[in-house]
């Protein structure tokens, strides 16, 4: 028989389902907003016509449906679904649903979203926050019901499972292929791609073939790779796709090819399917000799192999790589039609076209400040900069742009027309040609959205046009610009993001072929080839020339040898080697190194059964990792207590990582994925950071018999953390609907009562007296009139200790005592809820699950009906305070970030929190205010309060900026730094120490395995000794690791400081040095803010250190400053001022002579004016400028000084 709770779980079992399908867009009834979304990975024809029978069947499907409102078609064209990342129409709709003009989504199957699990899963949870719900039509599963989570979960990994099939079936093909001789060929210079014996192979093109020899030749003749691609152009010989810009790059990929001697060489790089990086040399190489026929000897590829070797150039620090510029691939040269290219230095970018780059354009390179500079110029011919409002009218194009952004319905304009074209009734290539540049103009109008949206949120904060133009910066140009061709610093064309173009200076109508160097038709080359010796070093057949043809060998038996990676031999000498002094002989196995192994344990609660699972958890992978000589010991890493819904709080986990991330272990050994985590999306992440590392870390699972080294883990893991997870959701939705049972009962079993209150021994609540003495007084206080902050300043100022004990109070400690039911007897269950069980977020229950008031629950602190009236004042103060209007002040852009956490009071060691304010400055308008201040100082009423004050954000910035400027020179902080090390560093006799201890480790591993083994033979023995053994040797790893951690922080200490300095040399030297962000969250740990403004940085080089500056002299500073402003502003005004309307026709009144009376009098009539301010601000200054002159006129009876224009 079931008891109650079984039979409630039992119909939850039955009917929450269904009432959760009920609530699905797809059979509910309420209004909705739907979208398709379709991928398509074949060419354009197979695109064109996947693309148009899913939009027709989308189409009809959401019209079918009187309650859904169609969006749109979402598409992406020739995308392959590894990485969600590059699919543009996906991107696209994700966006659209986080402003919510999508609430449910239609597609194929897992598959056409994603192919890859993780971001599958990824863009699931993210929609599903959003409550937007995706339907696969193939697995019928709606994720706006959430049952169907680990059928999805299932579906993801079996999606990915099939990818990585193909694409290991694929390279399996490849492998075996190599292994029998047999190569995988690509077109290539010099050969045609010919089909033989039903396998591709390569023939010599003889036309080619003489083009890479004449390569050859040139640079073995003394060329640089430049000078011989320049050559080429002259010559007028085209690449081997047919293109006339030769690259010094282009001829050293030639060069380097060992393809050109006959032989092949494979396997030489390594795709990642998910992330498309590639690496060199991770695998076993593989050369096959004479698979096809050769260009040149083996002779002339070495010699030119050394030649390469003897000028290859130092390495030459240069800018910051891995960041694509924000203006790539959208500069073009005028003079030559090629692309624009960046060019970071250490100090400054350089910009110069690709033909210029082998000197065979004559376009001068333009450094990036220039660049700055005509970009500027263009945008200030575009927008009218006499406009006051142009900031406005620039701001307005860019948010039109964005706003405008209804593609997917165009995309079906051009379906339909395109099916109108097959009909007949149009040009079907004209039709074609169009969509394709329609789908591209998208796709640039897509990918400089972010541009947009920087600059629109940059333009918030701009005051004026003066700081606009000052301040604005290439990136922030981007926004408006598409593209640009230059062909001088002063003439040049700009496209605009509203399809305008603007020329500056004068573009010539076509490009200047006369500039480039001059080409020769490729006749020339054909016919000094058959009249005329055409090489110096090599023959016609790819020989060195002295070196007889007898001389050659005949092609030998096609053989295979394996080259093992990064074995310090080049590839050549190794084939050389083998075939001459061991031609049978395999290559010489590596010695296996002990993998570093660590492992992971993990118990979720404290209960007495559980820390026996750790003990035995610990002391099992310690014996297992010591005993297996395969293992290397790297230490066990262990959470005790800790859930695995989540990795928050997993400190030993985190450790692991960090350990992982350092290159300090090899291999993780884990009892089952539910020990490592319960959250199937943290689980993938984490195998993937840890499998992509420079140095990859493989993790084993036993429970599963799961190693991450595997083809198939993923799937394995996907599956069996779907289970793990699922398994905790279920826990923890059982426990919350047997909760919400009882409380439909009135039963409420809470572990901590509200304060006031405290929980009897049959879970009955007991009135606290002292605290609900406190209660009442708060009540009290504000029936009495008194506002929050008085009564939380008496509460404070009383001593009184707030609910969790602290000598401060809240504002919101007090406003939830009085405004929670608690205090009048009832309980409201369920004034929250969780959202993400995983995440054990908590939100706000406005009607997502159902309340339960209960009244009467316990005994009153406060009279229900003087509960009632406090709710009323609280409900008239609110109203009246909305009622006053309060301005809105737009998002706060000037915090900077970098200081949060980082600041700390020096008075009393408390944080340092940022606070925004407004200035008002009458006709000025406000001025914005930014400053940090010491948490207990801005709580005045505080007994034991600080006495820090607020400090401007600015003064805490320049503070930074002048103490880096001041490290440079600073022999005192280097020497302190090289002191720290010194300390860091071991001694000799902990270097002797380090010695003794891997001698005393290697006996004690010796004993262990003695002891090991003796004890197996001999049931029911002691282990005594054996866990004797194993503990000593952990204590002398931890003292070994102790030791390498120093060494490691020591090397840390030196490479910080060289880092340093060389990021003070990249600063400016000017005053307005914008705030280094980098550095301050590189290389500041914390920083300590006393109350005069002096501030101590804590470095990551393991010093403390500061500068002279104090906050004072600042305010000061920023005084005089403002002041000489004010006086600035005061002149400029006044100077305006008597170019005016009033003063022109004062001078023409003053024509004649006037006496003082008459001209005030005058004044007076245009304007009101005091005697006084009209003689200081305009009279004299006017006598000053010589507009204006007194003197006596001799003629006239009053003696008078009478005033008149001065002529």
């Amino acid at each position: 028989m079931l008891n109650e709770l079984q039979k409630g779980m039992w119909v939850r079992t039955l009917w929450d389902p269904v009432k959760a399908r009920e609530e699905s867009p797809l059979l509910g009834d309420k209004q909705v907003k739907v979208a398709a979304y379709c991928r398509v990975s074949t060419t354009f024809d197979e695109q064109l016509r996947s693309i148009e029978n899913q939009v027709s069947h989308y189409t009809h499907l959401i019209r079918e449906k009187p309650n859904w409102k169609f969006v749109g078609v979402y598409v992406d064209n020739g995308k392959s679904g590894a990485s969600a990342k590059g699919q543009r129409g996906l991107q696209r709709l994700l966006r659209h649903c986080e402003e919510g003009r999508v609430d449910f989504i239609l597609t194929k199957n897992v598959s056409r979203l994603s192919r890859n699990a993780e971001e599958l899963l990824t863009i699931v949870e993210k929609l599903n926050a959003l409550k937007v719900g995706i339907f696969f039509e193939k697995e019928h599963i709606d994720t706006s019901v959430q049952y169907n989570k680990f059928l999805l979960s299932t579906y993801a990994a079996l999606a990915q499972e099939e990818i990585e099939t193909i694409s290991t079936s694929t390279r399996w093909g490849f492998e075996k292929n190599f292994k029998k001789g047999l190569p995988r060929y690509n077109k290539m210079l010099g050969y045609d791609l010919v089909e033989k014996d039903g396998r591709n192979t390569l023939q010599v093109n003889e036309e080619g073939a003489a083009i890479v020899r004449l390569i050859f030749d040139l640079f073995l003749q003394g060329m640089t790779m430049a000078e011989v691609a320049r050559e080429l152009m002259r010559q007028g010989i085209k690449t081997s796709v047919g293109k006339e810009l030769w690259r010094g790059s282009t001829v050293k990929h030639i060069l380097t090819n060992v393809t050109y001697t006959g032989n092949k060489l494979t396997r030489v790089r390594t795709k990642d399917l998910f992330t498309n990086k590639t690496t060199k040399h991770m695998r076993d190489e593989i050369a096959i000799e004479n698979c096809h026929p050769p260009i040149i000897s083996m002779e002339v590829f070495e010699r030119t192999q050394r030649r390469l070797e003897e000028i290859k150039p130092k390495k030459k620090s240069t800018g910051p790589k891995g960041n694509k510029h924000c203006l790539s691939g959208r500069m073009n040269c005028h003079r030559c039609g090629y692309r624009l290219n960046n060019y970071p230095t250490r100090r400054v970018n350089y910009w110069k076209c690709q033909a210029s780059d082998i000197g065979a354009c004559n376009f001068t390179s333009i450094r990036e400040d220039r660049l700055r500079k005509i970009l500027l110029e263009g945008f200030k011919q575009k927008f009218d900069m006499t406009n006051p409002s142009v900031l406005d009218v620039a701001r307005t194009l860019l948010q039109e742009v964005n706003q405008k952004d209804h593609f997917e319905f165009h995309r079906l304009r051009w379906m339909a027309e395109l099916e109108l074209a097959k009909e007949g009734k149009g040009e079907l290539a004209k039709v074609e040609q169009a969509y394709k540049d329609f789908e591209q103009h998208i796709a640039r109008i897509e990918d400089d959205r972010i541009f947009r949206n920087q600059t629109l949120s940059w333009l918030e904060i701009v005051q004026n046009i003066e700081e606009f133009l000052e301040t604005i910066t290439i990136e922030h140009l981007r926004a408006w610009l598409m593209g640009a061709v230059i062909y001088s610093p002063d003439d040049y064309r700009i496209e605009w993001v509203d399809g305008t173009e603007t020329i500056v200076g004068k573009m010539p109508d076509n490009l200047q072929k006369e500039e480039i160097l001059e080409r020769q038709p490729n006749k020339k080359f054909q016919k000094q080839q058959e009249h005329e010796p055409l090489y110096q070093f090599i023959d016609a057949e790819g020989h060195l020339k002295e070196r007889s043809e007898e001389s050659m060998q005949a092609l030998m038996e096609r053989e295979v040898i394996k080259i093992e990676p990064k074995k310090g031999q080049s590839m050549l000498k190794t084939i050389e080697k083998n075939l001459r002094d061991h031609p049978s002989s395999t290559p010489n196995q590596p010695v296996t190194k002990p993998l570093r192994t660590a492992a992971y344990c993990r118990v979720s609660t404290d209960r007495e059964e559980q820390l026996t699972s750790y003990k035995t958890q610990v002391a099992y992978y310690t014996y297992l990792i010591l005993k297996d000589p395969r293992y290397e010991f790297a230490g066990i890493f262990a959470d005790e207590g800790i859930s695995g819904k989540s990795l928050k709080n997993r400190t030993d986990f985190k450790k692991l990582m960090d350990e992982c991330t350092h290159g300090n272990v090899d291999l993780i050994l884990c009892k089952s994925i539910s020990r490592f985590s319960r959250n199937t999306l943290e689980t993938l992440k984490a195998v993937r950071l840890l499998k992509y590392l420079p140095r990859p870390v493989h993790i084993y699972f036993e429970k599963e018999n799961i190693h991450t080294e595997d083809a198939d883990s993923e799937l394995l893991i996907t599956i069996f953390g779907s289970i793990a997870q699922e398994e905790s959701i279920n826990i923890g939705n059982s426990i919350a609907w047997g909760k919400r049972s009882m409380a439909k009962r009135g039963i409420i079993k809470v572990g901590n009562a509200n304060y006031g209150y405290r929980i009897g021994e049959h879970h009955e609540w007991i009135t606290q007296e002292e605290e609900a003495k406190v209660v009442r007084r708060i009540y009290t206080d504000i029936q009495a009139g008194k506002n929050y902050t008085q009564i939380i300043t008496g509460l404070t100022s009383d001593r009184v200790p707030s609910p969790k004990g602290k000598e401060v109070w809240s504002l919101s400690t007090v406003k939830g005592i009085l405004q929670n039911v608690v205090y009048k007897g009832d309980y409201l269950y369920q004034k929250y809820f969780t959202l993400d069980t995983l995440e054990e977020k908590t939100a706000t229950n406005q009607g997502e699950l159902p309340q339960y008031y209960i009244e009467g629950h316990h005994e009153p602190i406060i009279d229900p009906e003087e509960w009632e009236k406090v709710q009323t004042i609280i409900q008239q103060r609110s109203e009246a305070f909305e009622q006053r209007n309060h301005q809105r002040y737009s998002k706060d852009q000037r915090k900077n970030s970098s200081f949060i956490e980082k600041l700390i009071c020096g008075e009393c060691g408390r944080g340092v929190g940022y606070e925004r304010s407004f200035e008002r400055r009458g006709s000025r308008g406000t001025r914005e205010i930014n400053r940090w201040v010491c948490r207990l100082a801005e709580k005045y009423y505080a007994v034991n309060g600080c006495s820090s004050q607020r400090f401007h954000q600015d003064y805490l910035e320049k503070h930074f900026i002048n103490l880096l400027k001041g490290l440079e020179q600073n022999e005192a902080f280097q020497q302190e730094v090289e002191k720290v090390i010194a300390q860091t560093e071991l001694s000799a006799e902990e270097l002797q120490q380090e010695v003794a201890i891997q001698k005393r480790m290697e006996q004690l591993n010796q004993a262990l395995y003695e002891a090991v083994d003796e004890e197996l033979n001999q049931d029911g023995q002691d282990h005594q000794r054996v866990d004797e053994l194993s503990e000593e040797i952990v204590k002398l790893h931890q003292k070994l690791k102790d030791f390498s951690d120093r060494k490691k922080l020591a090397d840390h200490y030196r490479n910080e400081l060289k880092e340093l300095m060389k990021q003070i040399r990249k600063l400016d030297d000017n005053m307005n040095q914008a705030f280094p962000t980098d550095l301050y969250e590189q290389f500041i740990k914390q920083a300590t803010v006393y109350k005069d403004g002096k501030v101590v940085y804590q470095l990551s080089l393991g010093i403390e250190w500061s500068t002279d500056e104090k906050y004072e002299e600042y305010k000061q500073q920023i005084s005089m400053e403002r002041k000489a402003q004010r006086q600035a502003e005061r002149k400029e005004k006044q100077a305006e001022f008597l170019k005016g309307p009033e003063v022109t026709a004062l001078l023409q009144f003053c024509e004649e002579p006037r006496m003082w009376g008459e001209i005030l009098e005058f004044m007076n009539t245009m304007m009101t004016i005091s005697a006084s301010y009209f003689r200081k601000s305009i009279v004299l200054p006017l006598i000053e400028e010589g507009k204006l002159q007194k003197k006596f006129l001799p003629q006239r009876q009053r003696k008078h000084k009478y005033y008149m224009v001065k002529k």
